[in-house]
Formats: C-alpha cells, structure tokens, sequence
C-alpha cells in the first residue's frame, strides 16, 4: 500500500471513527434522538461536497437539486419537532382533572 493510501486509512479511524462515534454518543445525550437522526441524512451532502471541493470530484444539476430536496426535508423535520414541543407545553393538565388512586366507581348493579 503506498503512503496516501496508510495515511487515509489513519484519517478515517482517527475522524471517522473515534471523533465521530464520541461526538454522536455525546449528541444523543444532549439532544432529542429525533434532531439527532437528521445527520444520516445531511452527512451524504457533506461527504460529497466534500469530494468536490477536495478531490476534484464531480458535482451535477441533478446532485445540486437532491441536496436540496435532502435540506429541505430536514428543516421540515426540525421545524415539525419545535412545533409539537411548543405545543406540548401549551397544554396543561391540572392535577383536579388526574384519576386518584383512591377512586371508587360506580356500578351497575348498586
């Protein structure tokens, strides 16, 4: 194997693995799983962004408008979340309005 070749390898442990999987393990803790899945689909832009910028690699129309289409559907996720957030804590629910453990129900036959 030639140099670039141990030198890439060494890349995709070091950022790929290990930074990687300790920034998404500390994520999870610190964000709702819901925000944090949306990397799985920004990450592919990235990577061929990436690929363009760095290795001269080619970038389309077509790629332009599904990097799109991939941004847009996220923000709809985001925006969705916040919104069901803000809505959950509009509602509030009175503890006079809660069953106690205490209650008696009424029967039929009585």
């Amino acid at each position: 194997m030639s140099a670039n070749s141990w030198y890439a390898l060494a890349y995709l442990i070091i950022f790929g693995s290990l930074i990687g999987f300790t920034a998404y393990s500390w994520l999870l803790k610190n964000a709702p799983p819901a925000k944090v899945a949306t990397y799985a689909y920004v990450n592919p832009i990235i990577a061929v962004f990436l690929g363009w910028l760095i290795a001269g690699e080619s970038f389309t129309a077509q790629m332009l408008v599904g990097a799109g289409i991939i941004i847009g559907s996220v923000a709809l996720i985001t925006s969705q979340d916040k919104n069901e957030k803000n809505a959950a804590e509009a509602i509030e629910i009175h503890e006079s309005n809660t069953p106690t453990r205490n209650c008696k129900t009424l029967s039929a036959s009585a």
